[in-house]
C-alpha cells in the first residue's frame, strides 16, 4: 500500500511479466502471461496522484491511457497539462498539449476538475487543431459552460485580437453520460459504470477495452456490491484509495463520515480461466476501517 498521502492511486499491473501476483489462499503465485504485440501499443501515464491537500509533490488526480498515437485523459486535477507536457518532452508524443482532445471525468469534485479550464484553454493557446470532447456525469455540461462564460473575454481576444489562434481548439463538446458504453473509436471502447462516492448522485469508474488489454479505472469509490463484476477480466486496475496512515492524521472533526470511508487494504490475486487470454481478479476485502464494515454502525469519534 502507498501510505504517503490521504489518497493514492494503486496501479495493479498484472500484465507485466516481471511481477508475480500473490494469492491470498495459500496457493503458489502464478506468473502473468507475456505481453502481446497489440498490448504493447497501450500505455498508462499517471499525470497526477494528489489529493485535495495542497501537497507540492503531487499534482491533482489525472491519468492518461495511451493507445497507439492517441491519449485518453481521465480526470483533470491541477497541473495536468504541464505534466502532460513533461511527458511529451520525455518522449511520449501523444501527450503533446496541443494533441489533448479527449477527456473523461469520473465525478465533479473540485480536486478532479480544477484542471478543466487548463485542458480547455491551454491547448487552444498552443494551436490545438480539433475540438475537445468531454465525457462526464450529469452536471459536466453546466461546468463547461460556466468556464466558457468566465473566460469568454480571453477567448475573444485570442481569436479576434492580436493573438490569432485556431478556432477549432476552442470548441468544447461536453457529453453527459449514463452507465454503459459512452465512447468508441478505432483504438478503444470506453464503458462507464456507477460507483459509490459519498453524497454524489453521479460518480463513475471507467473501463477501457483496447487491442490486447482491458484497463479499469476505479474512480473515487467506497466498496459496493458490483465491484467484482465491474473489474472482472480486466488486465490492469487503477484504484484510488485512502491511506489508513493519512486518514488517522486528520483531526477527528475533519474525518469523512461513513459514506465516504474507503477500505484500508485490498488483498488480490490473479488467476487464469480456461483460456490463456481470459483473466480475472479475485477481490477480498480485509482490514476494513470500522466505519466501512457493513455489520457495524458508524460511531462518531
Amino acid at each position: 500500500m502507498i501510505t504517503k498521502s490521504l489518497a493514492s492511486f494503486i496501479v495493479i499491473l498484472c500484465i507485466v511479466s516481471s511481477i508475480s501476483c500473490v494469492s491470498t489462499n495459500g496457493a503458489p503465485p502464478q506468473q502473468p502471461p507475456q505481453l502481446t504485440a497489440s498490448s504493447q501499443q497501450t500505455g498508462i501515464v499517471l499525470l497526477g496522484t494528489g489529493t485535495p491537500n495542497a501537497d507540492p509533490d503531487r499534482m491533482g488526480p489525472s491519468l492518461a491511457i495511451l493507445v497507439k498515437d492517441k491519449a485518453y485523459i481521465v480526470d483533470c486535477g491541477t497541473g495536468l497539462v504541464r505534466r502532460a507536457s513533461a511527458a511529451y518532452k520525455k518522449g511520449i508524443p501523444s501527450l503533446k498539449p496541443s494533441r489533448l482532445d479527449t477527456l473523461f471525468i469520473t465525478h465533479l469534485h473540485s480536486d478532479h476538475t480544477l484542471g478543466l479550464p487548463d485542458i480547455m484553454l491551454t491547448p487552444g493557446v498552443l494551436s490545438r487543431m480539433q475540438p475537445l470532447k468531454i465525457f462526464g456525469p450529469p452536471g459536466t455540461g453546466a461546468m463547461v459552460r460556466h468556464i466558457q462564460q468566465a473566460y469568454q473575454e480571453d477567448v475573444d481576444v485570442r481569436l479576434k485580437g492580436l493573438e490569432p489562434a485556431n478556432q477549432e481548439g476552442y470548441v468544447f463538446l461536453p457529453q453527459e453520460c449514463a452507465p454503459g458504453q459512452i465512447y468508441q473509436d478505432k483504438n478503444v471502447s470506453v464503458t462507464a459504470f456507477p460507483v459509490r462516492h459519498g453524497a454524489w448522485e453521479y460518480a463513475y469508474g471507467f473501463r477501457f477495452d483496447t487491442p490486447g488489454l482491458a484497463i479499469c479505472v476505479s474512480g473515487d469509490t467506497a466498496p459496493y456490491p458490483e465491484m467484482d463484476t465491474n473489474y472482472q477480466n480486466c488486465d490492469v486496475l487503477i484504484h484510488e484509495v485512502y491511506s489508513k496512515t493519512g486518514f488517522d492524521r486528520r483531526p477527528p472533526a475533519c474525518r469523512p463520515n461513513r459514506a465516504r470511508c474507503r477500505i484500508r487494504r485490498w488483498c488480490w490475486c490473479w488467476s487464469p480461466r480456461h483460456k490463456p487470454h481470459n483473466r480475472r481478479f479475485d477481490w477480498r476485502r480485509t482490514h476494513e476501517h470500522p466505519c466501512c464494515h457493513p455489520a457495524r454502525k458508524h460511531q462518531p469519534r
